[in-house]
């Protein structure tokens, strides 16, 4: 009696297939890393930047109503002259970023608002994405108000 030979179904994967997949998707995952870092440091910057045009609109606006600038606070703490200006709940440190005012006029400077992040790559991301004049380096960067 001639028998058909019959074929086993297989069912799942071999490990060599296994690996090879396992491989190819860890390829993948360090080719995509970088970028994802780099989107979230931008998006970060612009944040930063968001914040630190919100803050010189309070101050021109406090400005605008008091004819003098408003006085000069700490790192991380909102001047309480700037409370009614900016938006409810604003914060001068969100615990990656620390910003800060201060009143000087000195050559026809009449202000600066700063920045402070341990985030170099961050600060750099926010000199690319501010486009305007913006100084500092390190851990600080400063904006200066005329």
């Amino acid at each position: 009696m001639n028998r058909v030979p019959r074929y086993r179904s297989r069912r799942g994967f071999t490990l060599i297939e296994m690996l090879f997949v396992l491989s190819i998707i860890g390829i993948l995952a360090n080719i995509a890393m970088p970028a994802v870092h780099q989107a979230k440091t931008r998006a970060l910057a612009a944040s930063v930047v968001a914040d630190m045009n919100v803050i010189q609109t309070a101050i021109l606006d406090y400005y605008a109503v008091n004819s003098a600038l408003p006085a000069s606070a700490g790192w991380g703490v909102v001047p309480v002259d700037l409370v009614p200006s900016l938006p409810n709940g604003f914060t001068f440190d969100d615990g990656t970023v620390r910003y800060l005012w201060f009143q000087w006029t000195y050559g026809g400077i009449q202000g600066i608002i700063a920045m402070q992040s341990a985030d170099t790559d961050l600060l750099a991301a926010v000199k690319r994405v501010y486009g305007g004049q913006i100084f500092g380096g390190g851990t600080v960067m400063a904006l200066i108000i005329r």
